[in-house]
């Protein structure tokens, strides 16, 4: 029973020390009496009820029984109070002290229940004997039973691992649910110290999802990590503000740093081409002033002097903070690179090997087309001087003749220089085209193999056609191959007209579309007529109509054949004029 207020306090006690006055007059035992009153105070009055009832037994014990009979002038009397004041006031300061340690000792009872009532982790306490003394709510959830049907049996029946000699540590075990299924617990185990019936406490926790999350997590990180090797992409974070950079796997492969190093700038400043380095630094530069996303190629230099090629990739975002940030990627493609250059060898290879096998198809019609002019220069040659040798000089005559060596030999030179030109090498040069001009050229070039062949050659230009932005050699090398194609087509045909056909006109208002038609005897495979190597020529290399189609590509225009209403078949292609080229730059 406790005191509510002062007031009460301060009744009961005055109560209590009224009856043991009456209890003194009766039992002639007035210093018994009192100190049972104050024990009954402070037990159950409280501090103040205690002390005000020592305050009141000491006043009541002084002048009820020692005055008159043993007036404290008396020194007699001096003990006697000294011996009850001490009496009375070591009573309640003990049993003061004692309900402060109860209250004390109640209190953290009572929060180590609420802790362990309230714990998401199964506590359990175990006897010395292995048996489970106490278990609380939790432990009951996570192994499924009752907290009887767990109380008196062994840890064992639920931790099989479990062993009592097991120093405090924390471990992973397998628990035992109550319908016999497995599951994956923490268990943290701790000796309990100086009691008679509890030897330990053990903590279980139920992992399994934990342990399923990370296995999951873990795979995911190893997929991952495969996925970079084979794609040979790492991926990077860097913290602008901080400079902090965090690089995956393979990212350090790529870079050839050793794993354990912190990657920093100016390591891999360190890491970058000399001749990438300052063109790096501008981009990363600017592009972290700019908050942009990162889009560059650079390469590593690496310590035995190799050469990686890299694109990087960053994406730029912002934390909780608002500080900058990029999640990027680096992917080495360095085998593309090197394979595009190998590729862009190979290709060059080709097209000088076509423009030789054009040559070599038309060497029939380039002599013929030399060796009249130079037939005309030796016949007007012959006959000037058998002017000149005559005793009298036809003056005029002889201009005419020395006038018509000099045409032939201009139309000679002509043809030597439009075969220069056809087929010199060099590099890949656009400029303005007059493709009407380009279609003369080539109808010039090909007129001898056409006679040679009986084959008829007719152009159709249109007069207002725009200019181009090419490669005049490279389209002229277009052009020839495709009547080169369109005469072989004809050559098996015995009967009817052989003619071949080239136009030019607008197509779709931005584009220049030509077209080279042949009545011959159409295309056998036409799914397949660009497919490098495949040919139905005997002589045939096919890599012509390849190569044509890829310089058209080149001129980001598109060839294709189309079969004719008749016979034979006609190729066109387009390639953009130089003024929607001009306005799309």
């Amino acid at each position: 029973m406790r005191m509510t207020s002062r007031f009460q306090a301060y009744f009961f006690a005055t109560g209590v020390g009224s009856a043991a006055i009456a209890l003194s007059w009766i039992s002639s035992a007035p210093s018994s009496c009192f100190l049972l009153a104050v024990v009954i105070c402070s037990l159950y009055g409280g501090t103040e009820c205690g002390i005000f009832s020592v305050v009141l037994s000491i006043v009541s014990f002084d002048y009820l029984f020692l005055s008159p009979q043993a007036p404290l002038t008396e020194h007699s009397s001096y003990p006697r109070v000294a011996a009850f004041i001490a009496t009375a006031v070591s009573i309640n300061l003990i049993i003061a002290a004692k309900q402060r340690g109860d209250r004390v000792r109640s209190e953290v009872e009572e929060q180590h229940r609420v802790i362990t009532e309230t714990s998401l982790d199964g506590v359990l306490s175990i006897g010395h004997q292995g048996e489970i003394l106490l278990v609380n709510p939790s432990a009951t959830e996570i192994f499924g039973c009752s907290g009887a049907e767990m109380i008196g049996k062994p840890i064992v029946r639920f931790v099989p691992r479990f062993r009592g000699d097991n120093a405090a540590s924390v471990s992973e075990m397998t628990g035992l649910h109550r319908n016999g299924t497995e599951f994956v617990a923490e268990v943290t185990f701790g000796r309990v110290i100086g009691s008679s019936k509890s030897a330990a406490v053990i903590f279980v926790r139920d992992i399994t999802e934990r342990k399923r999350a990370e296995n999951a997590l873990r795979l995911s990180e190893s997929y991952l990590a495969a996925a970079q090797r084979m794609s040979r992409t790492g991926s990077f974070g860097w913290h602008v503000s901080s400079g902090d950079i965090v690089w995956s796997a393979e990212t350090f492969r790529i870079a050839g740093v050793d794993p354990n190093i912190t990657p920093t700038l100016e390591l891999i400043q360190e890491r970058i081409h000399p001749e990438d380095r300052a063109a790096v630094r501008e981009t990363m530069e600017t592009s972290s002033r700019q908050g942009a996303d990162l889009d560059f190629e650079h390469r590593f230099l690496l310590s035995d002097g190799s050469v990686k090629f890299v694109h990087v990739l960053g994406k730029a975002v912002h934390d909780e903070m608002g500080d900058l940030q990029y999640i990027g990627a680096a992917m080495d493609v360095t085998a593309s690179k090197l394979a595009q250059e190998s590729l862009q060898r190979f290709e060059e290879k080709l097209t000088q090997a076509s423009q030789l096998a054009t040559l070599s198809e038309a060497s029939a019609s380039i002599a013929h087309e030399i060796n009249q002019p130079l037939t005309a220069i030796i016949a007007n040659a012959h006959m000037c001087a058998e002017s000149l040798s005559a005793d009298s000089v036809d003056v005029a005559n002889t201009r005419e003749l020395v006038q018509e060596i000099l045409d032939c030999s201009y139309h000679a030179s002509e043809v030597v220089q439009r075969m220069r030109t056809l087929f010199k090498g060099g590099d890949f040069k656009k400029v303005p085209l007059d493709i009407n001009d380009i279609a003369k050229e080539v109808r010039n070039l090909i007129r001898s193999e056409a006679r040679k062949r009986k084959i008829g050659v007719e152009i159709d230009l249109e007069p207002e056609l725009p200019e181009a932005w090419g490669d005049r050699v490279q389209i002229a090398q277009v052009l020839v191959n495709l009547c080169i194609n369109g005469f072989d087509a004809m050559d098996l045909v015995m009967d009817g007209p052989r003619k071949l056909y080239v136009r030019t006109k607008v197509h779709d208002h931005v584009t220049i579309r030509v077209e080279v038609q042949d009545n011959g005897v159409g295309l056998h495979d036409p799914d397949r007529i660009f497919e490098a190597f495949y040919t139905t020529k005997a002589n045939g290399m096919g890599m012509g109509l390849p190569i044509c189609r890829s310089i058209i590509e080149l001129h980001n225009g598109r060839l294709w054949p189309q079969r004719n209403e008749g016979s034979g078949t006609t190729f066109c292609f387009t390639i953009p004029a130089l003024n929607s080229t001009m306005s799309a730059s």
